[in-house]
């Protein structure tokens, strides 16, 4: 996401500064992963500081898509004060550098972790995110592919955005047919 650090800051805290408006008690982790993870310490959403404000920088490298989902997974399942989790993926590039998980073995820990009641989307570039979605066992409509740019950033995180406003106040937690169409007309104004 190096390239496109500014609007991926200003997007994310966008969609933060929108879910603090929200209704209702929400706990918030941050993990940045490439080539390795930081995982991020819980705590309320009220306090979860703004990526500019922390001063976020890409750290480059690889995608460690299935090691920075097991640990986190995991981490959120020791603490978790709810009955449910939602989990938000944003990532620009396919998996390519995990050492420690499989597809497999990630995959029947998110289907777990739905049945329980957690929910997963997941937002990518570069990538069919719905074939993606599909290898770790999210719901297909839990996905949205994204253009690589200013306009398809920002359409990402505020359809992510309005979609777990949505789910907070009862409703579904699904990317709509018409997000879907945004992102597929910035994906071909950018490569005509």
């Amino acid at each position: 996401m190096e390239p496109h650090i500014f609007n991926v800051v200003r997007s994310f805290d966008r969609m933060l500064q929108d879910q603090r408006q929200a209704q209702g008690e929400a706990t918030f982790t941050l993990n940045q992963f490439a080539s390795s993870l930081d995982i991020g310490d819980t705590e309320n959403l009220l306090d979860a500081p703004l990526l500019a404000d922390i001063g976020y920088a890409a750290n480059g490298g690889g995608t460690a898509l299935l090691d920075s989902l097991a640990g986190p997974i995991t981490g959120i399942d020791k603490r978790l004060k709810f009955d449910s989790a939602v989990v938000i993926i944003v990532t620009d590039g396919d998996e390519n550098a995990s050492q420690r998980q499989t597809w497999e073995g990630v995959a029947a820990m998110v289907v777990e972790r739905i049945a329980r009641g957690w929910k997963f989307i997941l937002i990518g570039a570069n990538q069919d995110a719905k074939k993606t979605a599909a290898r770790l066992g999210i719901p297909e409509d839990c996905a949205l592919t994204f253009a690589p740019s200013m306009l398809g950033f920002r359409a990402a995180f505020r359809a992510a955005s309005n979609n777990l406003l949505s789910w907070r106040c009862g409703g579904l937690l699904t990317f709509t047919e018409e997000q879907q169409r945004e992102q597929r007309r910035l994906l071909n104004e950018r490569n005509p």
